[in-house]
């Protein structure tokens, strides 16, 4: 368990005189890290949704200088634990192209 201090930045969504949440970071205050990201709402951009639910991420490594959460564990309500656990990572300068998709919603 990590007894360190966070910060914890919401974002809300306002809607009249309502906020909700849409979602909340938690960083830990001695390495700048984010955590935690609570995703209460999904973010849409274009036809992209993000996912509702919860990421917790751990064991930092630092790689050509950043630092890069090599567990990554999402709780989506209802599903169990998805849990991802990095064994390298290795920048390259070229990332692919982000496709144009017109008909799914994306707008240019």
């Amino acid at each position: 368990m990590n007894l360190n201090p966070v910060t914890v930045i919401s974002f809300m969504f306002t809607t009249g005189s309502n906020k909700f949440p849409a979602q909340i970071w938690s960083f830990d205050n001695a390495t700048r890290v984010p955590l935690r990201v609570d995703f209460r709402m999904q973010a849409e951009i274009g036809a992209r949704m993000s996912f509702y639910g919860l990421v917790e991420l751990t064991d930092y490594r630092p790689v050509s200088g950043v630092m890069y959460p090599f567990r990554i564990v999402s709780f989506q309500p209802g599903k169990p634990p998805e849990i991802v656990t990095l064994h390298s990572v290795v920048l390259d300068a070229a990332a692919p192209r982000n496709e144009f998709n017109g008909a799914g919603g994306d707008i240019q």
